[in-house]
């Protein structure tokens, strides 16, 4: 999978990429993506949780990748919600 970083947030590569003159690349190939900018996606294992539990999702990059980690909260601080 790959996508971009705007602000903080992840943007998914989409299966078609539209063009300002009107052309288009259907299923872009991995040299494509990275062509426009995209980088491949590092995505950590989501992590088991308790019952109490829940986690946020964090979003770094380098210049090869974006990675993708979790950080586990619990809900004791929240009154029971997240």
């Amino acid at each position: 999978m790959y996508g971009k970083l705007y602000n903080g947030n992840m943007s998914i590569a989409p299966s078609t990429i539209e063009f300002e003159d009107g052309s288009c690349i259907c299923n872009p190939t991995e040299e494509n993506l990275l062509d426009l900018g995209y980088k491949p996606i590092n995505e950590s294992a989501k992590p088991t949780l308790e019952a109490n539990q829940y986690y946020i999702e964090s979003y770094s990059e380098n210049e090869n990748e974006i990675i993708v980690s979790y950080e586990v909260k619990t809900t004791e601080n929240l009154g029971g919600m997240p």
